[in-house]
């Protein structure tokens, strides 16, 4: 996946205010995504900028009901698959970076590597709503297709078909997963079936030992 500089400007410029956690510190499981990373990283249809309304849509005030001692932001999602004659790639999803928009280009957050996975709550709007969550696994090239300097060197992803309840599921890391930092903590893809909008919510969610 290649780097979207424009909305990452933006998202930059929100992020400064957004209250998260100084890059100088190392993480260590357990700790909240949205502490330290902002869903920036948008890719596949989410990244086709210039749409109204957008492929991938993200709320902060229109959360479902929270689970009980929740950490951190919750979220709602809705991505609307655009036509292959538009450019679609008939998938779409978002990253969490820090700083927003970090593909790789700029030095990724130390971490001790303690983490065995990533949990989280997820419900669907109407339900039956497919979507793959994923924890690390962040590598991209430059506009012209040059590998960036930072990768993921761990990565765990899990399928999950959602229900409209509020249902805390969790993304393995590989046994043993060698890391010595964080570049992106998290992420949801959704591939398009026909034209269908779908929307989600997503809570709560750390990386644990």
């Amino acid at each position: 996946m290649s780097r979207r500089s424009a909305n990452g400007l933006l998202l930059g410029l929100f992020c400064a205010s957004c209250g998260l956690n100084s890059k100088a510190e190392t993480l260590q499981a357990p700790f909240t995504v949205s502490d330290y990373f902002m869903p920036s990283g948008y890719f596949g249809d989410g990244a086709l900028t210039g749409r109204t309304p957008k492929s991938v849509d993200v709320s902060y005030d229109q959360c479902a009901a929270r689970p009980p001692n929740a950490q951190g932001s919750c979220y709602r999602f809705t991505y609307r698959p655009v036509p292959a004659s538009e450019g679609g790639k008939s998938f779409g999803g978002v990253y969490w970076q820090s700083p927003a928009n970090n593909w790789g280009q700029d030095e990724p957050l130390a971490a001790v590597p303690n983490a065995t996975r990533a949990t989280f709550y997820a419900a669907g709007a109407v339900g039956g709503e497919r979507v793959t969550f994923t924890a690390g696994g962040l590598s991209a090239t430059d506009p012209d297709g040059a590998p960036l300097p930072y990768v993921d060197t761990v990565k765990g992803t899990t399928g999950v078909v959602l229900t409209t309840v509020m249902t805390q599921y969790e993304v393995p890391l590989p046994a043993g997963a060698s890391y010595d930092h964080v570049l992106g903590a998290f992420a949801w893809a959704i591939t398009a079936v026909g034209t269908d909008t779908r929307t989600f919510y997503l809570d709560d969610v750390q990386w644990v030992p």
